[in-house]
């Protein structure tokens, strides 16, 4: 998925909305720099979202107060990882179901072959 679309001001704009939306207050360090991680990171606002509640639960978990740069870069790191994953998956995926015609084609030519002589 190529978000090359999203400008990294609309991402800005996603990140706050995500943070510090209506009803949403996520305690932040003063070191986090949305811009910075608008424009390090092209991300929709789906994967932002994500990302979001991974920080967040990663800091729960080691019982802190707010959530910095690091728990959001990290929550980046891990979330492209994933997709890069997902994407690597389905090329292999189709790689397998072209090497499987070329095989059954093969065969059929061989076949063919076969009958002729």
């Amino acid at each position: 998925m190529s978000n090359s679309h999203i400008t990294e001001e609309e991402r800005v704009a996603i990140w706050n909305i995500h943070l510090k939306g209506k009803n949403i207050h996520v305690p932040l360090s003063q070191n986090v720099d949305l811009e910075k991680l608008a424009k390090e990171y092209k991300l929709c606002g789906r994967e932002i979202k994500n990302i979001v509640k991974s920080a967040c639960v990663s800091v729960a978990l080691e019982q802190r107060e707010e959530v910095d740069y690091n728990d959001l870069d990290q929550a980046c790191i891990n979330a492209i990882t994933e997709r890069n994953k997902v994407y690597n998956a389905q090329d292999h995926t189709m790689l397998q179901r072209q090497s499987g015609k070329s095989i059954e084609q093969n065969k059929t030519l061989m076949d063919e072959i076969k009958k002729k002589y």
